[in-house]
């Protein structure tokens, strides 16, 4: 709760101040309907959700179930869906991390999904952090992370098509 509160004080105090573009990245377990009206109502203009992974299988690995973390793949959807609805096309992100254990077929997939949606994916490579639950894990590499970035402007500006992309029984960008 009181992280809604002080993201709409800093709002209220930022829109005082200046009068540019203001995008939030928020937290799914604590909005509801009214909380993203009010973010929309207080000028905001694009909201972002940190889903990190595109499946739910890898989500509740590593964010929910498989971490006691408490985090639920449908409580984060029902708000994509209503950040949706409130702030109308292309004003929604999804961060999706590349590395968590989703393949690049996912990814793609996932990517097309959105769009299809009027949402955009913002893809991040996964780099753990020192002393996190996460500190041992493998980074992908960097090649990877620049194959699916690369696909992923092509399918977004309609280039090319999934079916174009050729992949492995994996899931992995056929080279």
């Amino acid at each position: 709760r009181q992280a809604h509160e002080d993201t709409m004080e800093i709002l209220r105090r930022f829109r005082d101040r200046a009068d540019v573009p203001v995008s939030v990245l928020v937290a799914p377990p604590v909005l509801n309907r009214e909380r993203i009206q009010e973010m929309k109502d207080a000028g905001v203009d694009m909201i972002g959700v940190g889903l990190d992974a595109v499946t739910e299988r890898v989500f509740e690995m590593k964010r929910g179930k498989g971490v006691r973390g408490g985090l639920s793949w449908k409580k984060y959807w029902e708000v994509i869906d209503l950040c949706r609805e409130i702030f109308g096309p292309w004003r929604v992100n999804c961060h999706v991390v590349i590395g968590l254990g989703d393949s690049d077929r996912d990814i793609l997939e996932f990517v097309v999904y959105v769009k299809s949606r009027q949402i955009l994916a913002y893809l991040f490579h996964f780099y753990p952090e020192p002393e996190s639950r996460m500190a041992k894990s493998r980074r992908p590499s960097l090649l990877r992370s620049r194959r699916v970035q690369l696909l992923k402007y092509l399918l977004e500006t309609d280039q090319i098509t999934l079916d174009q992309i050729l992949f492995s029984e994996k899931g992995s960008i056929a080279k």
